[in-house]
């Protein structure tokens, strides 16, 4: 249900003249990102989904294409969906830059391509829900290149034979499901209210979780042996701060109400999780849990979340380079029990 909010958030953010918010939804192959979610953003029009990323499908002059590139289709003003935006991590890396940086133009709302010694220019506004797996995770100079233009949204871990029963009953009822999905997604952007109000009190918090954010997800590099060879700038708040206040807002519109409340700072509280390596958000989820005050490598890894040892080794000192988890100078029964804890950061 949250992702639901996410989604149609980010597309009524459009018709509430509010920032841009661009969302990822990162989960396993075949879990139904693109099923359901892609499918509710697509009740916005004008839409446009592409199943991948290429620079040439941005703005085409080309006949082949009839001059319809991504950009073109939406116009002024539009949602587009990436129904796998992984997809850009089986590019070269010079290719890779090039899509980069078509996007921060893009978010900026302004974006031309020299073809052929012509200039095709594009102005306007659009919301992008993304669908990946964790591979992108494995790219952090693409992280860094696209900076801080997506918030991230997480898949809840589901069993193979919950996957296998959901794919089978999707299966049987397709098109059935997709009409449902599409019209409820349809209904609900119609149904909100005006721009809800913010205090500054509420601002302050979102700042904060911004700055969890932007500091959780922060890009670090490692080598084929797992070390760290690169530590890239952690973002400012700016733009983070900009996307979580819209998505606050009209999350807050959809579920008619006249200022945000607690849901909607819980929402943005796993998306300020959720944006962060899966290591690192699994760490920071135990340690912002109320009445847990401090944690130790044992404890943390007794909780079966961690695939393995080296997993939660590996989150806990890039959450150190982060500045938001510190060791602290004792020990419990074992030497690997460091007592854990987050200084500048509290959530009840």
């Amino acid at each position: 249900m949250q992702i639901a909010r996410l989604v149609l958030a980010s597309c009524v953010a459009l018709d509430l003249d509010l920032p841009n918010v661009w969302l990822m939804h990162v989960g396993p192959p075949g879990g139904g990102k693109t099923e359901i979610y892609v499918e509710i953003a697509n009740a916005y029009h004008p839409h446009v989904e592409t199943a991948d990323l290429s620079e040439a499908g941005l703005i085409s002059m080309e006949k082949k294409t009839k001059g319809q590139g991504v950009l073109k289709r939406l116009g002024a003003k539009g949602v587009w969906t990436i129904a796998d935006f992984s997809s850009i991590t089986s590019l070269r890396e010079e290719t890779r830059a090039k899509i980069a940086s078509a996007l921060r133009h893009i978010y900026d709302q302004k974006w031309s391509r020299d073809m052929k010694g012509q200039m095709e220019p594009w102005t306007g506004k659009c919301a992008v829900i993304a669908a990946c797996t964790n591979a992108i995770e494995k790219f952090h100079k693409l992280q860094g290149e696209l900076g801080d233009r997506f918030i991230q949204v997480r898949s809840a871990r589901v069993s193979a034979v919950e996957l296998h029963n959901k794919a089978r009953e999707q299966q049987r009822h397709r098109q059935q499901v997709k009409d449902q999905l599409h019209e409820a997604g349809t209904q609900m952007l119609l149904a909100h209210n005006g721009l809800p109000q913010m205090s500054d009190e509420v601002s302050e918090q979102i700042a904060g979780l911004a700055d969890l954010c932007g500091s959780a997800r922060k890009p670090i590099g490692r080598d084929y042996q797992g070390k760290i060879f690169e530590v890239l700038e952690t973002e400012s708040g700016g733009r983070l701060y900009q996307q979580f206040s819209a998505v606050a807002q009209a999350d807050a519109a959809l579920q008619g109400h006249h200022s945000i409340t607690d849901s909607q700072l819980a929402l943005l509280f796993r998306v300020a999780i959720d944006s962060a390596p899966i290591g690192r958000a699994l760490v920071l989820k135990r340690l912002l849990t109320p009445q847990v005050p401090e944690l130790g490598w044992a404890d943390l890894f007794s909780t079966g979340e961690f695939e393995w040892k080296m997993q939660l080794t590996r989150s806990l000192e890039e959450l150190e380079i982060t500045g938001l988890v510190v060791k602290e100078a004792k020990y419990r029964a074992s030497e690997r029990a460091l007592v854990l804890a987050i200084p500048a950061f509290t959530w009840s």
